[in-house]
């Protein structure tokens, strides 16, 4: 919690969603916990409209772990998970930025292969098998004997907004505020 006060980041849990009073639009960024969140609540499945709503007029929603029971495509653009995706569990497998100019890893925090030095958990569960176009995936990695992996970790533009350890968290949920980041038609 330090390092999110640390960021001014002031966490919360949200529930249920309020139906009034314009909640979403006094924020610039939700991060939803995907499967943990969307299996156990209705309000956030039956709202799902509101929240890409929220996304359509500039807010940041950043989905941190997925699993099959997610493939409900509750995101901006569709997406496929099988239902036994490989896990990337070698400590030493690499991890490849395969954009490293892309807004998620330039700011406010510049993200390196650096970041993921010393890291003792597997390198990424559940990734997705396939994505639509407006997805871009932004991490590379593979077990050996694997094929490459790169559904881990994906980016989309969405209306205004952006859909998609605490350094690489801070670039996404900043991404409103980045000077490089401009709306759909350069506004």
């Amino acid at each position: 919690m330090s390092v999110a006060v640390s960021c001014r980041i002031r966490p919360g849990i949200i529930r249920p969603w309020p139906a009034k009073g314009g909640f979403l639009s006094r924020r610039s960024w939700l991060t939803s916990l995907g499967v943990r969140a969307c299996a156990l609540r209705d309000d956030l499945r039956t709202d799902n409209a509101r929240l890409l709503e929220y996304v359509r007029n500039g807010g940041v929603v950043m989905v941190e772990y997925n699993t099959p029971e997610f493939g409900h495509n509750f995101g901006s653009y569709t997406y496929v998970m099988t239902n036994d995706p490989d896990p990337v569990t070698d400590e030493g497998s690499a991890i490849n930025i395969l954009d490293a100019a892309n807004p998620v890893f330039t700011w406010p925090n510049k993200i390196g292969a650096e970041d993921f030095t010393g890291s003792v958990s597997e390198r990424g569960s559940k990734f997705m098998s396939t994505w639509d176009s407006h997805y871009q995936p932004l991490l590379q990695t593979p077990d050996p004997e694997q094929d490459l992996q790169e559904g881990g970790l994906l980016y989309a533009r969405f209306g205004n907004g952006v859909a998609g350890a605490y350094r690489i968290t801070a670039n996404p949920v900043s991404l409103p505020k980045n000077p490089a980041v401009k709306a759909p038609g350069g506004k």
